[in-house]
C-alpha cells in the first residue's frame, strides 16, 4: 500500500517533521497524511520531501500559459518513491466558513509515498489522484476551534484508471518524434552509467500534456522496474534564472539535505529528476540555452530535435526496437528485463537485447548458435544474477540441450562453462536428470571403450573436476560406478593401459569420497576390491601414477595392507619381477619403517611368509644393503608365521648379492642360527660360497675359509672358495710339481666350477705365472688343464687358450722349446687325474692339442726345430708330433726352409723326401 499526504493552503495543518502534530497556523502546509508514513520512512527524508512539495510549477492564472497540472516523480531512496500530482486551483470566490475570502494562486499536491506498480507514466490521469476533488474550503477547518484534520488512508499500489497506453505513446512517437525519442533513450542509458554526481539532466521543452507522452515514450523502452527509477517532473519553471538550484540538490557525508551548494562543505550533487519538462511559453525559461559544459541537454518538443549528438552506438538494434514498440521490445521489457536483478537503467541494455534476441527469441533457432557467442550472451544476462523467470529458463535450457552435443568438446576446453550454466538452470527447474543424462552418456561411452577413449575420458574428467559442479559429478558417478559397470571396466583394464586406468581409479575414489564411504566398506565389496587391485596391477607400468593412487588407499592401513598382499600374490603367480617392483613402490608409498609394515602385514591375516620374504628382498635390492631392520623384520615374520620349505633362499641370496666380502661371517652366522631345511641351507651356502672372494689380494680374514669348510662339512659338501684359496697358497709356497698336483686333488675331486671370466681374473694370472716355473712338467700341465669345470660351450677351449698363452708368454726367450714339448707331451701321455674319467681327460687333451696347434704360429721362430730335436728326454713320438705341429705353423706363417731342415734331421721319419 502507498502512504499519501496532501500539501496545500489550509488551516490547521500537520507537521511532517514532527510525527504529524497539529499546527494551528494558516498557509501552505501538509494538511494531512497517512499515519503509517512515520513508521516506514526515515525522518531525514522529510526535509527533502517538504522542500519539493513547496515548489510550484510554472502555471499562472493571469499569464499567457494559464493554469495546468503537472506530476513530479522522485526517488527518496531505493524502493521508496514520492509521486506528486500538482493541481492548480483557479481563484476561489466562495468565502470560508469564518467569512474570510481566499487568496489567488492556491495549488495543492497529492503525494503518494512508497513503491507503485507498473510504469509511472500509467499513473497520469489516474482517478487515484482525487484530493483536488474537494473544494478549497474543505481544507479550512475553521469550526469548531479545536478541529483537526483526519489522517488519510493508504491507497493501492495499482493505478485506477489511466489515460496513457503504449499504443498512445507509439502513435505520439510515430508523428515525427522517433529520432528524438531514440536520442533521449540513448542519453539516459549512457547517463545512468555514470556516477550520480556526474549525470546531466534531460530537459523537455513542451506542454505538460506532451511532456507526459515524451516520458511515456521513453519509459516503454525499459522494464517497469527500471522506469520506476527514472525520476521526472513534467513542468518546472525559472530554469533560465536558477538552473542549477532548480535541477540539483546536495548532501553531505551523513546524507543531510542541502538545497543549494555550499563551497565550504564537501557536498555531493544529485539531480532532483532526470527528466524535467518546461513550458515553451514560460517567460522564466526563455533564456535557457544548452552549452557543451551545461549540466543538462534539451529535447525540443516543438521542433522535435535534441541539443546533443549521440555517438555511433545509437545505431544498435535495441534503440531502433525501442521506438517501434513491437513484440520484440515488449517481450524484452516485460519478460526478460524483469527476470533479471536490474533496478536501474544500465549501459548494458543494448547487449542484453542482443542476448535476448540470440538466446530467447523464438525466431532465432538454437541450431545456429555458436559456442563463443552463446557463452558471451549468457554471461551478459548472468552479470545481473540468475534469471528468475522459469518459463524463460526452461526455454533456454531446452534450446541449449538440443545443441549441447555439438558444443561439448569446445565446452570441455573452456572448463565446461556452458554445462555449469545449464546445471544451475536445471537445479532451479528441478530438471537435474536432463544434465546428468548428457554427462553420463558421454562418460559411459568412454568407460566402455577404454582402450580407444583414454584421451577423451581424461579431457572430460579433468573438465568436470575443475568445474565446481560437485553435486552433478557425484550424481553421474553414482550411476556409472555400480557393481555391474565396475565388472565391465575391470575386464578392460589390461588393454586400457595406465593412463585410462589412472583416470578410472581417480573417478572411483572420488565417488567414494562424495558418498562419504569409508575405504573399509570397499573391502566388503568383492567387485570394488577386485577392481582396485587389478587397477594397481596395470599402474605398475607407470610408477608415478601408481604412487599417487596408493596415496588414496594409504590412509586406511587395513585396506592398504590387504590390497598390497592381494596384488603381490597375483603378481607372484604371473611375474615375480613385477611382484618385486610392486613391493618396492609400496614401501615408498607406505611411509612407515619396514619392521612396522611387516608387523602390520602379518596381523592382516592374509599374508604368508613367502610374500613377506619377497617384500624384504625387494626392499633390500632397492636400498642396496641388508640392514638390521630388514633382518629383524624377517626373523619376526618367521616367528609369527613359521618357515616354509624354501624360506630364506630368496632373502639370503639377495643379501649375499648386495653384501660386501667382509659381511660373509655375519651372513653365515645368521643362516646357521635360523632353523631351515638342510637343502635350503645348502642352497644358501653355495650362493655365499660362490660370492666369496678367494684371491689372496682380497685381504679377507683367512679364518672365514676355515668356517666355510666347517659349514660345508656339516652339509656334506665342500667350499669352493676355501679350496681355491688353499690352492693359490699352495702354488705360492710351491716346492715341487708333485706338491702342486697333490694340492689340486681336492679341487679336482670336488669338480669345482668357475666363472666364465675366470681366466681374466688376477687369481688365474697369478697361479699360471708361478706354474710357468714348472713348464716342463707335462703332468702338472694336464692337471691344471683339467682343474676346473666351467659354464658355456667354449669354456674348455678358452681356458686352455688362456693357460697355454700365459705359460708360453712367461717362457718366451727362455725355455720355450722345453715348455712346448711338455705341453705336447701333456696332450699324448696317459695320466691319472683325480676326479676325472679317462674320457674327460682325453677330451681335455684333444682341446689342448687344438689350442696348441693354433697358437704355434705366434710362437714359431727359426731354430726352434733344432731345439726341439735336441731334447732327448722326450719320446720320439712326442718329438714327431711336435715337429709336425711346427711344420704346420711354418706353412701357415709362410716361413721358408723349415720343411727341408726338418726332413734332413729326421731322415725318412715323416715318409719320402720332399726333393724325390
Amino acid at each position: 500500500m502507498l502512504n499519501q499526504l496532501v500539501y496545500t493552503r489550509c488551516f490547521p495543518h500537520r507537521d511532517l517533521k514532527n510525527q504529524g502534530q497539529v499546527v494551528r497556523n494558516e498557509g501552505f502546509g501538509v494538511f494531512s497524511m497517512s499515519p503509517e508514513l512515520f513508521d516506514q520512512q526515515d525522518p531525514e527524508s522529510f526535509d527533502y520531501l517538504q522542500a519539493r512539495l513547496a515548489i510550484k510549477n510554472g502555471s499562472n492564472e493571469t499569464s499567457p500559459i494559464g493554469l495546468f497540472h503537472s506530476y513530479e516523480y522522485m526517488v527518496l531512496k531505493p524502493g521508496v518513491y514520492a509521486f506528486s500530482f500538482e493541481y492548480e486551483r483557479p481563484h476561489c470566490k466562495t468565502p470560508r466558513p469564518n467569512g474570510k475570502t481566499h487568496r489567488s494562486g492556491t495549488y495543492m499536491k497529492q503525494c503518494l509515498v512508497g513503491e507503485i506498480e507498473g510504469y509511472p507514466c500509467e499513473w497520469f490521469g489516474s482517478t487515484t489522484w482525487d484530493a483536488h476533488l474537494k473544494s478549497e474550503n474543505d481544507y479550512y477547518l475553521d469550526a469548531p476551534p479545536d478541529a483537526v484534520p483526519d489522517y488519510l488512508p493508504q491507497v493501492s499500489e495499482k493505478p485506477v484508471g489511466r489515460k496513457i497506453t503504449m499504443e498512445k505513446a507509439a502513435a505520439f512517437v510515430r508523428d515525427g518524434r522517433k529520432e528524438a525519442v531514440k536520442a533521449a533513450i540513448w542519453f539516459l542509458v549512457h547517463e545512468y552509467g555514470k556516477p550520480e554526481e556526474e549525470r546531466k539532466v534531460l530537459l523537455v521543452k513542451d506542454t505538460p500534456e506532451n511532456v507526459e507522452l515524451w516520458i511515456a515514450a521513453i519509459e516503454y523502452a525499459f522494464s517497469s522496474k527500471m522506469a520506476r527509477n527514472i525520476s521526472f517532473n513534467t513542468n518546472c519553471s525559472k530554469l533560465g534564472m536558477q538552473t542549477d538550484n532548480s535541477l540539483f540538490y546536495y548532501t553531505d557525508a551523513s546524507g543531510k539535505f542541502y538545497p543549494v551548494a555550499n563551497r565550504s562543505l564537501a557536498l555531493k550533487r544529485h539531480p532532483y529528476c532526470m527528466i524535467v519538462g518546461y513550458h515553451p511559453k514560460d517567460n522564466y525559461c526563455v533564456s535557457l540555452k544548452p552549452m557543451p559544459a551545461s549540466n543538462f541537454v534539451v529535447l525540443d518538443g516543438i521542433s522535435k530535435q535534441v541539443s546533443f549528438t549521440p555517438d555511433s552506438s545509437i545505431s544498435h538494434p535495441y534503440y531502433q526496437a525501442a521506438v517501434e514498440y513491437g513484440e520484440d521490445i515488449q517481450d524484452f521489457c516485460s519478460y526478460v528485463l524483469p527476470s533479471l536483478s536490474l533496478t536501474e537503467v544500465t549501459p548494458s541494455l543494448p547487449q542484453l537485447y542482443d542476448a535476448f534476441q540470440y538466446l530467447l527469441d523464438s525466431n532465432h533457432k538454437a541450431d545456429t548458435w555458436k559456442y563463443s557467442s552463446t557463452i558471451a550472451h549468457i554471461n551478459t544476462l548472468s552479470q545481473f544474477g540468475e534469471i528468475n523467470n522459469d518459463v524463460l529458463n526452461g526455454y533456454l535450457l531446452d534450446q541449449a540441450l538440443s545443441v549441447y552435443a555439438k558444443m561439448a568438446d569446445e565446452d570441455e576446453q573452456n572448463n565446461l562453462l556452458l554445462l555449469q550454466i545449464l546445471w544451475k538452470l536445471s537445479l532451479r527447474l528441478h530438471r537435474e536428470k536432463d544434465i546428468i543424462g548428457i554427462v553420463a552418456d558421454k562418460l559411459q561411452y568412454c568407460l566402455t571403450h577404454l582402450s580407444t577413449s583414454a584421451l577423451q575420458l581424461g579431457r572430460t574428467w579433468t573438465a568436470l573436476k575443475s568445474s565446481s559442479m560437485d553435486s552433478l559429478v557425484a550424481a553421474v558417478l553414482d550411476d556409472l560406478f555400480n557393481d555391474t559397470e565396475l565388472s565391465i571396466y575391470t575386464k578392460q583394464l589390461e588393454a586400457a593401459g595406465p593412463e585410462a586406468t589412472d583416470i578410472l581409479l581417480e573417478m572411483f575414489f572420488y565417488t567414494l569420497r562424495q558418498n562419504k564411504m569409508d575405504l573399509s566398506a570397499m573391502m566388503q565389496n568383492s567387485t570394488q576390491y577386485s577392481f582396485v587391485c587389478r587397477s594397481m596391477v596395470v599402474l605398475l607400468k607407470d610408477k608415478k601414477r601408481l604412487h599417487n593412487q596408493l596415496a588414496n588407499v594409504s590412509s586406511n592401513s587395513q585396506v592398504f595392507n590387504s590390497m598390497c598382499i592381494s596384488v603381490a600374490d597375483f603378481l607372484t603367480k604371473r611375474n615375480i619381477c613385477d611382484a618385486a617392483k610392486w613391493w618396492d613402490i609400496v614401501m615408498a608409498a607406505n611411509g612407515s619403517d619396514v619392521v612396522s609394515f611387516c608387523r602390520d602385514l602379518c596381523r592382516c591375516g592374509k599374508v604368508d611368509i613367502q610374500l613377506i620374504e619377497q617384500l624384504l628382498t625387494s626392499r633390500m635390492a632397492s636400498i642396496g644393503r641388508c640392514d638390521g631392520a630388514l633382518y629383524q623384520a624377517f626373523r619376526e615374520a618367521i616367528q609369527e608365521m613359521g618357515a616354509g620349505r624354501d624360506t630364506g633362499v630368496q632373502f639370503y641370496r639377495k643379501w649375499i648379492e648386495v653384501s660386501q666380502p667382509e659381511d660373509a661371517e655375519l651372513i653365515q652366522k645368521a643362516v646357521r642360527n635360523m632353523r631351515m631345511s638342510k637343502d635350503t641351507e645348502k642352497t644358501i651356502f653355495l650362493a655365499l660360497d660362490s660370492k666369496l672372494p678367494y684371491d689372496k689380494s682380497s685381504r679377507l680374514d683367512p679364518k672365514i675359509y676355515g668356517e666355510m669348510d666347517a659349514w660345508a662339512k656339516g652339509l656334506g659338501t665342500s667350499s669352493r672358495s676355501s679350496m681355491l684359496y688353499r690352492f693359490q697358497r699352495a702354488v705360492e709356497h710351491k716346492r715341487s710339481a708333485s706338491d702342486i698336483i697333490a694340492a689340486a686333488a681336492e679341487i679336482l675331486e670336488a669338480c669345482v666350477v668357475v666363472d666364465s671370466n675366470f681366466c681374466q681374473q688376477d687369481y688365474f694370472q697369478d697361479i699360471v705365472e708361478k706354474l710357468a716355473d714348472f713348464g716342463d712338467d707335462s703332468e702338472l700341465h694336464l692337471t691344471v688343464l683339467c682343474l676346473f669345470e666351467g659354464s658355456g660351450q667354449n669354456f674348455r677351449y678358452n681356458y686352455a687358450d688362456c693357460y697355454l698363452s700365459a705359460v708360453l708368454d712367461h717362457s718366451k726367450g727362455r725355455r720355450l722349446a722345453e715348455n712346448l714339448m711338455s705341453l705336447c707331451e701333456a696332450t699324448t701321455c696317459k695320466f691319472t687325474i683325480p676326479g676325472r674319467t679317462s674320457s674327460q681327460v682325453k677330451e681335455v687333451q684333444d682341446t689342448t692339442d687344438d689350442v696348441l696347434r693354433d697358437m704355434l704360429i705366434h710362437f714359431y721362430k727359426p731354430g726352434l726345430i733344432d731345439q726341439v730335436l735336441r731334447l732327448n728326454q722326450y719320446d720320439d713320438a712326442v718329438k714327431r708330433k711336435m715337429a709336425g705341429m711346427l711344420e704346420e705353423a711354418e706353412k701357415k706363417g709362410g716361413k721358408q726352409g723349415f720343411a727341408g731342415r726338418l726332413t734332413n734331421k729326421l731322415g725318412g721319419l715323416f715318409g719320402k723326401r720332399r726333393d724325390d
